[in-house]
């Protein structure tokens, strides 16, 4: 064998074994749930109901679309019902409003308690040490308003992935839980997102 072959052959087996490796690193990729954050939801999971503010308006079909699809994931069965609309904001454990910023974010989630357990003035609290009562989401149209629905049902369901104590999954773009900035490649939530939900909600 010649030189000039030789080196084709070890080329070749080369491309090949960088080609399995790469493809066994993005199957393990895609297979990475995303963590939990440290704190919970002390809502009861099976009597969720959100509130979208006039702010909102302009989202609240990707809202219902993003709702309705964590609930029926097609993944399996998952403890959280009926994650539906209510006009009082009083039933809501996710309070979602719109805003227009150049901030960088199509959106963010802030986590509240009260001083009473249920009732008196509300306070935010960090997630990952506190557990929280209800939520915050607030969408920004400066970034959402040109993009389409399935975009922004992304965005919402990235953060109602939030609002039940889930965090960034930014290693694996196939989870809804992956941040848009970070290449995620989905837009409904994955079999990822529905074993964690799981974990946190049992």
């Amino acid at each position: 064998m010649n030189a000039t072959k030789s080196k084709r052959i070890i080329a070749l087996l080369a491309a090949i074994v960088l080609s399995v490796g790469l493809s066994l690193a993005v199957s393990a990729s895609s297979t990475t749930e995303p963590p939990l954050l440290g704190g919970n939801l002390i809502w009861n999971i099976e009597s969720i109901y959100y509130y979208v503010d006039s702010s909102a308006n302009s989202f609240v079909t990707p809202i219902a679309n993003a709702a309705y699809n964590w609930v029926y994931t097609v993944y399996g069965w998952n403890n959280l019902y009926p994650n539906s609309r209510t006009y009082n904001i009083t039933y809501s454990a996710i309070d979602i409003y719109g805003y227009s910023s150049a901030d960088g974010n199509n959106g963010y989630t802030t986590f509240w308690a009260r001083t009473n357990g249920t009732t008196g003035n509300a306070y935010s609290v960090n997630p990952n040490s506190q557990n929280w009562l209800f939520n915050e989401v607030k969408l920004n149209s400066k970034y959402l308003s040109n993009q389409t629905d399935a975009y922004k049902q992304g965005v919402v369901a990235h953060e109602m992935g939030h609002c039940f104590g889930l965090n960034e999954n930014n290693t694996n773009p196939y989870s809804i839980m992956c941040q848009a900035g970070h290449g995620r490649a989905v837009t409904t939530v994955q079999q990822v997102d529905q074993n964690a939900f799981n974990r946190k909600h049992p």
